[in-house]
């Protein structure tokens, strides 16, 4: 696996974990932050969207056998 895919799968699952904290903080009755809950689902869908990306990345990347 080249360093480009390596880094890739890492930005993604970082961003992945950004968005997840994000949401939790939604959805913190002590946050600040407030969010529609079309925004809370696009959040959702980006999290498992990236998921999908590194998940693809990491069996591009496995041996084949």
């Amino acid at each position: 696996m080249n360093s480009s895919s390596v880094d890739l799968r890492a930005t993604a699952a970082e961003t992945a974990r950004q968005t997840r904290a994000l949401l939790a903080e939604l959805d913190d009755p002590n946050s600040d932050l407030t969010a529609s809950r079309a925004t809370r689902n696009r959040l959702q869908g980006a999290a498992l969207a990236l998921d999908a990306l590194v998940d693809q990345h990491r069996h591009e990347a496995s041996p084949r056998r």
